[in-house]
């Protein structure tokens, strides 16, 4: 008897120590917290913070950087830490391209097979936005642009160069002269017979800015004085809408190219 005695005493025990350690009241814990060993130690005293780091002290700022102070403006008169502003009295530069970049000689060959059209355009003096600007087209009987022109166009004016649009910079040629010269007999009288407002002699230069010729969709300059087309610079290379200047279709803003199509080298 003494011997299923002890072995219930010893149960009974075993069950309500295991009884408390899974349930403890709030008592029970707290006091176990301040005044039991732990397994790793000492424990931590009430209310100081755990020692996996330490909190910035209040009101300091954090070390990357430092924050102008609650409250304070930026100083008068100083400029933003991003970019540089203007100088006082400056405008803002509103054109990657400027008139002036297109100064010197451009030049293509278009190769129709039987035919081929030598273009060249000549831009002199240029500021930032406008300068004069000269035009020559002459015209062969033969591909590659070889051999001797038959036919030369010349015109001249002055240039308008605006903001860049989409993929390019509208540029507004004002006509201001425009001839045909005949470089052999046969142009001649070809001429005289496309342009029959006009008489033509073999290597001269006949003025046709008042009747223009319909034929070769040149209006005459009260009917289109201005051509509208788009161009852009790259390097040592010229990018236009198109090539000639003197497209009877490109006289009206809407008649603007709306892409550039054509590729002029720099000559000089």
């Amino acid at each position: 008897m003494r011997v299923k005695k002890s072995k219930l005493s010893f149960i009974i025990s075993l069950g309500l120590a295991f009884t408390l350690s899974a349930c403890p009241d709030s008592k029970t814990t707290q006091e176990m917290s301040t005044t039991d060993m732990s397994l790793t130690g000492e424990p931590m005293p009430a209310g100081e913070p755990m020692p996996a780091g330490e909190p910035m002290p209040a009101g300091e700022p954090m070390p990357a950087g430092e924050p102008m102070p609650a409250g304070e403006p930026m100083p008068a008169g100083e400029p933003m830490p991003a970019g540089e502003p203007m100088p006082a009295g400056e405008e803002p530069l509103t054109n990657e391209l400027i008139a002036s970049d297109l100064d010197g000689t451009w030049s293509a060959c278009m190769d129709e097979g039987l035919r081929s059209v030598y273009y060249q355009y000549t831009f002199i003096g240029g500021n930032a936005l406008g300068g004069q600007w000269s035009y020559q087209e002459d015209r062969f009987g033969d591909g590659n642009c070889l051999g001797q022109a038959s036919i030369r166009l010349e015109a001249n004016g002055s240039l308008v160069l605006s903001q860049l649009f989409d993929v390019g910079y509208p540029i507004d040629f004002t006509i201001e002269q425009i001839s045909l010269k005949p470089l052999n007999a046969n142009s001649a009288s070809l001429l005289s017979t496309l342009c029959p407002l006009s008489i033509f002699n073999e290597q001269e230069s006949t003025d046709i800015s008042a009747v223009g010729c319909e034929r070769l969709n040149i209006l005459p300059l009260d009917q289109c004085s201005i051509s509208h087309q788009l161009i852009h610079k790259r390097n040592d290379q010229l990018e236009l809408g198109q090539y000639s200047v003197l497209n009877g279709d490109l006289c009206q803003t809407s008649d603007r190219p709306s892409s550039l199509n054509v590729l002029l080298n720099r000559v000089q």
